[in-house]
């Protein structure tokens, strides 16, 4: 079989962007590593019977710690959802294709999944407003 003939009968492959995978993946991640991350801190590290000063990580007290990671966490949430919104909006105008529609559908659950991860991630800046730190 000539090469010319089989690259036309077999269907031409496209990746799909990085940046898409990135608006799908980025979202849980920050999430678990939000929630292992606050519980170790709070937990494991500084409210431990052995920590001497108790509630401090690195002279930083474990609320302002949790605190920072989440605010780190919430803004890679939010970036990987502009990310996926661009991608959504391109993918939208160049609609045809099979590669562009699984583009622009995996752009589309980047959105979807940072909009709920963000909710997510945010709502754990309530406890630490609300109870503080080691006891």
């Amino acid at each position: 079989m000539p090469s010319s003939l089989a690259s036309e009968t077999t269907p031409s492959r496209r990746r799909t962007p990085a940046a898409v995978w990135v608006g799908v993946l980025v979202p849980p991640a920050a999430w678990a590593i939000q929630l292992i991350g606050d519980w170790a801190m709070g937990e494991v590290i500084a409210c431990a019977p052995a920590s001497r000063p108790a509630g401090v990580i690195y002279g930083v007290h474990v609320d302002v710690a949790a605190a920072i990671v989440n605010a780190i966490l919430l803004l890679a949430t939010i970036v990987a959802g502009v990310v996926s919104a661009g991608r959504w909006r391109s993918g939208l105008a160049g609609a045809g294709d099979a590669s562009s529609d699984a583009t622009t559908w995996l752009a589309m659950a980047g959105v979807i999944s940072s909009a709920l991860f963000s909710l997510l991630i945010a709502t754990s800046f309530v406890p630490i407003l609300l109870i503080g730190g080691c006891p």
